[in-house]
């Protein structure tokens, strides 16, 4: 084993970190040491293994095809050094310098202040990196290492065997001008002469509206999409159109509540989940405790945010549901 004797966890941590940010300066800064330091951690890991793991010729910083293999292994090779790190020293002992957080739009706008504020407490991070606008390519951000935890609602049947942890269900919801009374059908909202304005299927709410519109046969295409739930509630504020939103998204919209009117869908609609998933060789009370600080956030503070939309409005959410993968 002597031709390990440079070879330490450090050294993959300061490599990752290096793939990670693309530049051994800025991984530099995120390890708190210097660029040289960065350099010849890297050049010692490569030494120990023999093999060139990065290719200092481009630019921006890359792997190797022999650094790229080791990546893999490293991630999961750090990730269970960190669970048995937290398994022997007990939860309580342990803060984490930076979280990683990919999240989806809506729930970062309705309530990520007052999440992030909470997680420092619990976790004693001095850095949180919030990535929203998550796409279909989250997952394998997280198997990549690249984020800690993703918070998402589409991503479910991709990360079959990733340990799962429900935060919320919500309700969909009719929304209209305030001039205008929203009906309890969609079909009647359709037959209706005001235009439907919707989600585009390029953003994660809208996917998911088009799969349910297509399998209870309801041609809402919508005469105008927007992927933005700010740019589709002034839309439907100024009287251009009604459409089909959540909770989550009214309050990430930002939208005057007296511009608009409401009505729950109630069941009509299968509802929408947001769940919280992580690395399967991860899963411990770390993940649980993070994904318990999202849920009693989102219960804390969600039902004084929607109280202005109107009476009821909570009841269309169920924070820690219960809920069974679909497969």
């Amino acid at each position: 084993m002597s031709e390990l004797k440079n070879f330490d966890l450090r050294h993959m941590e300061i490599f990752l970190a290096v793939l990670d940010t693309a530049s051994m300066a800025r991984a530099g800064a995120r390890m708190g040491i210097s660029q040289a330091a960065v350099s010849q951690a890297i050049q010692r890991l490569e030494t120990s293994l023999a093999t060139q793991l990065i290719d200092r010729s481009s630019r921006p910083v890359r792997a190797t095809t022999a650094g790229t293999l080791l990546a893999s292994s490293a991630r999961e090779i750090l990730g269970r050094v960190r669970q048995s790190h937290a398994d022997l020293r007990g939860l309580g002992e342990i803060s984490m310098p930076e979280l990683r957080i990919a999240c989806v739009n809506s729930f970062a706008g309705a309530v990520m202040p007052e999440v992030l504020t909470r997680l420092r407490d619990a976790f004693g991070s001095n850095r949180i990196a919030l990535l929203s606008g998550i796409a279909r390519s989250t997952v394998a951000a997280l198997t990549e290492g690249r984020v800690d935890t993703i918070v998402t609602s589409d991503a479910v049947d991709e990360a079959v065997g990733y340990p799962l942890f429900p935060i919320l269900e919500e309700e969909f919801l009719i929304a209209t001008p305030r001039a205008v009374t929203p009906l309890d059908q969609l079909e009647d909202m359709a037959r209706g002469g005001l235009p439907y304005v919707g989600y585009s299927a390029t953003c994660v709410i809208g996917r998911l509206l088009r799969v349910q519109f297509n399998r209870h046969r309801l041609e809402l295409q919508g005469e105008a999409v927007f992927d933005d739930s700010r740019l589709l509630m002034d839309t439907v504020a100024d009287g251009q159109g009604w459409t089909v939103t959540t909770p989550l998204c009214l309050l990430e919209a930002r939208v005057d509540p007296k511009a608009i009117a409401v009505r729950p869908l109630g069941r009509k609609l299968s509802p929408r989940r947001l769940c919280l998933i992580t690395r399967p060789h991860e899963q411990s009370s770390l993940q649980k405790r993070l994904a318990q600080v999202m849920i009693d956030t989102a219960r804390d503070t969600i039902p004084g945010k929607l109280r202005p939309f109107g009476p009821g409005l909570i009841d269309q959410i169920a924070f820690a549901p219960s809920f069974v993968r679909e497969t």
